[in-house]
């Protein structure tokens, strides 16, 4: 089909825009993480979800891969294909019908986070968790209320053949399942609700250094290097650094002035108190949704792990050691304790155990130090799941076919069954979930992936001996 051919017939289909000027392609051709281009054939903004289910049906009768993108968050070229056609979500916005009464909210997938909390709070309400369905979705209160897909409960979707599903716990429950947390592999979801907590009006931020978990409403920790200086390696200077652990943690309160600060840090095992602030709520949960841009000259690359709480301390004196000197800017490194009880979805992958943390390593480059940075994030995936952790999947480190199947493990052959189900050209998010033959994928599955071993990570039987509960 030519160019102008497709762009007449997507034009056809919606009232909103169809673009492939070498601008708009250009913008679309990367993601925020910038590892990755991939060029479009042309780029549509539907205005409804019938728009949105009749472009859908068009391409794939003709063979077109399709992404649906909203902000471009993405870190390896998630929300990109080749020669396809990218679906801009950014009209469908609606926000609404809000129930204060049971607790939930409807919106539809192009709605920004900071335009539902501008309506939500005012009226004494807010989403326990404020990230993305497609993801499975970690924020500062997942270590209380859970990730954003077990916050959802239903969705609409659209199939190949145009037709909008409603998938809930109840009806289709099977896709409901799969799509919480599938990044975009089996439709494209148009609109979900929520739910929706009780929120008060003011929050109190205390900045601490090291502090456990307890009787807070919203956690921001982080490792943070301190240079001291050069040492002498091998006959060489090389950076000495250590490492500090501030924390941030933040409680609600329908008056600040109610507060008493030592009772809410008592038994907390902090080293110092720097500072604390008090914010409207809506101001505090608005300091993580602000518009965010990046540079062409830079490449972002994050990647986060789940790290069994046995093995906590093992894992992160090994980063220390080996991973940290490998990159050129950690930025930031970002910590948040997990329960398994608060996790409700099969899609999102955690550890066995009842405790573990969450570890990400932000990493902020110049494009020519991208691929070492790059490199040692991969080996800061291999070292987590070698010590038996999982990979949260949104991250710069891409998976091949053999390391999603050991990912999934015994869930691997139900994600490939339903992906072929309603996803049977493999159209929908190209090249993300690459699918072996289904009799490779029953042999060998487990957590462990089949990669060398360094010497210095520790097998499975070292750093177990402590309960699951204690803390590093």
């Amino acid at each position: 089909m030519s160019q102008a051919a497709l762009k007449s017939d997507l034009a056809r289909l919606t009232t909103g825009t169809v673009a492939d000027t070498p601008e708009v392609l250009a913008e679309f051709s990367t993601d925020y993480g910038g590892l990755v281009t991939k060029t479009p054939r042309a780029v549509v903004r539907p205005t409804t979800a019938e728009e949105l289910s009749r472009i859908v049906k068009h391409c794939y009768d003709r063979d077109l891969p399709i992404s649906a993108r909203a902000g471009g968050f993405s870190f390896a070229g998630q929300s990109l294909n080749q020669g396809g056609i990218v679906i801009d979500m950014q009209e469908l916005q609606r926000i609404g019908p809000i129930n204060t009464e049971d607790g939930w909210l409807e919106a539809q997938a192009g709605a920004r986070w900071k335009d539902i909390v501008a309506k939500c709070v005012p009226l004494g309400w807010i989403p326990p968790t404020l990230t993305t369905l497609s993801a499975a979705g970690f924020g500062m209160s997942s270590f209380r209320q859970g990730t954003q897909i077990d916050q959802c409960l239903d969705f609409e979707i659209v199939h190949h053949s145009g037709e909008i599903l409603r998938c809930s716990e109840e009806e289709n429950p099977e896709l409901f399942g799969h799509a919480l947390g599938g990044f975009g592999q089996f439709g494209v979801i148009t609109k979900a609700r929520q739910r929706l907590r009780r929120v008060a009006p003011t929050v109190r931020t205390y900045f601490l250094q090291f502090v456990e978990e307890n009787r807070i409403h919203y956690l921001d920790a982080m490792v943070r290097p301190c240079y001291h200086g050069l040492r002498v390696v091998n006959g060489s200077r090389v950076p000495l650094h250590s490492h500090l652990y501030p924390m941030n943690i933040t409680v609600e309160t329908e008056d600040p002035n109610q507060l008493v600060d030592r009772e809410i840090l008592s038994d907390l095992n902090y080293s110092k108190w720097i500072y604390s602030e008090d914010l409207s709520t809506q101001d505090f949960i608005l300091l993580g949704h602000t518009d965010q841009h990046t540079s062409p000259r830079i490449t972002e690359i994050f990647v986060d792990v789940l790290i069994p709480w046995s093995v906590l301390e093992d894992f992160i004196r090994k980063v220390e050691a080996h991973i940290f000197p490998l990159i050129v800017n950690v930025e930031h490194t970002i910590l948040w304790p997990m329960t398994r009880k608060t996790l409700r979805r099969p899609m999102l992958r955690t550890p066995d155990e009842p405790m573990f943390m969450g570890i990400g390593l932000y990493s902020r480059v110049p494009k020519s130090a991208a691929e070492q940075t790059l490199a040692a994030s991969r080996a800061f995936v291999d070292l987590a799941r070698q010590m038996g952790g999982t990979y949260y999947l949104t991250g710069s480190v891409r998976f091949d076919a053999e390391r999603l199947a050991d990912h999934f493990g015994d869930m691997w052959p139900s994600v490939r069954e339903v992906k072929q189900r309603y996803d049977p050209k493999g159209l929908f998010n190209p090249g993300f979930f690459t699918l072996l033959p289904l009799q490779a994928t029953l042999v060998g599955v487990g957590r462990g992936p089949r990669l060398k071993v360094p010497d210095w990570v520790p097998r499975a039987e070292e750093g177990r001996n402590r309960s699951p509960r204690d803390p590093p």
